[in-house]
């Protein structure tokens, strides 16, 4: 008795084993690391204009993937990647690609009050 109870949670351990590496399998063979709770569509990402506030853009997007500024103002760029589940969804990545090929992205230029004076993206 003992034995076909072992063999018995043998198997299902190998079925649930089976089905759980199914559901989480990429549609690449690597998945860049993303910021947590960072799904964003497109139609939140076009409510961004030149002229909004820093306030707004970070609200919207989180956390910037890259940010530099300077004494003329302040250059975030967020780098996305497209979801598996969602028409024009994205993920904020954490890290720059080091290969940008494929990849979405938006830069925002702020000047020093911290208003959008430029706008450029790829989506």
């Amino acid at each position: 008795m003992k034995r076909y109870l072992t063999i018995l949670l043998f198997l299902f351990s190998l079925v649930g084993l089976a089905h759980c590496s199914d559901k989480s399998k990429p549609g690449y063979f690597f998945k860049p690391a993303t910021n947590p709770n960072t799904d964003l569509r497109k139609l939140e990402i076009d409510t961004i204009r030149v002229g909004d506030s820093l306030v707004k853009a970070t609200a919207v997007l989180g956390k910037p993937t890259e940010k530099t500024s300077t004494q003329a103002g302040t250059t975030m760029i967020w780098w996305f990647i497209s979801t598996d589940y969602q028409e024009d969804s994205y993920q904020t990545l954490k890290d720059k690609p080091k290969e940008t090929e494929g990849y979405k992205f938006l830069k925002l230029v702020f000047d020093p009050k911290g208003i959008i004076t430029s706008k450029e993206f790829e989506l």
